[in-house]
């Protein structure tokens, strides 16, 4: 795998609402959830479902097409970095 992009860093504030509700990662990528500063809660639609509180310094790997979403309580800095296979554009 390799780095293809990073989202973020968002706070509370510029975390989008598309990241707030379920969405997914595109095929054959993989995201990374970091959350560099404060905590969240993370949801994954595993078998059974997932649902973790991550504190900084603290990261996440995201599944492709698994349904997912961050719930932000309170001050928070995180950053999503997508990997794809080496090789690929």
């Amino acid at each position: 795998m390799r780095p293809a992009r990073t989202a973020g860093p968002f706070d509370g504030d510029s975390l989008p609402a598309g990241l707030r509700r379920d969405h997914r990662v595109a095929d054959r990528t993989w995201g990374c959830l970091r959350v560099l500063e404060g905590s969240l809660r993370f949801w994954l639609a595993t078998d059974p479902p997932r649902m973790v509180r991550l504190e900084a310094p603290a990261g996440q790997p995201i599944p492709p097409g698994v349904p997912h979403s961050v719930t932000v309580d309170g001050p928070v800095l995180l950053a999503v970095d997508f990997l794809v296979p080496a090789g690929s554009s």
